[in-house]
């Protein structure tokens, strides 16, 4: 199984150094499971600058309502939805063959 994925302890929005290239998956032989992580640039995600710029605030937090609290949630589950189809569109890419035919490429002796 492979997957475009990024990473945070907090909500912010992610910049496009942050997406990661994940591979969980048995060898040929079936023995063994395998774990690849690499870097991905090929996505259309914001760079640092950019986020700099622009704020990594997805929404601002709520001031303790349950009206701001609901409004801050739907910010960020579309903020995520947004995201993940980027990802998506991105794990398509030609982009994303590279990391798979390194995987494809690895022989364990």
């Amino acid at each position: 199984m492979r997957y475009l994925g990024t990473f945070s302890q907090d909500v912010s929005r992610f910049a496009n150094t942050n997406v990661q290239y994940l591979f969980q998956g048995f060898s040929r032989e079936g023995q063994y499971l395998m774990t690849f992580n690499a870097s991905f640039a090929g996505n259309k995600l914001p760079s640092c600058g950019a986020l700099e710029v622009h704020g990594y605030g997805v929404a601002p937090q709520p001031n303790g309502t349950t009206a701001d609290q609901v409004r801050y949630e739907r910010a960020v589950k579309a903020y995520f939805q947004q995201t993940a189809q980027i990802l998506s569109e991105g794990g398509t890419a030609p982009e994303a063959q590279r990391p798979d035919q390194l995987v494809l490429s690895l022989q364990l002796n």
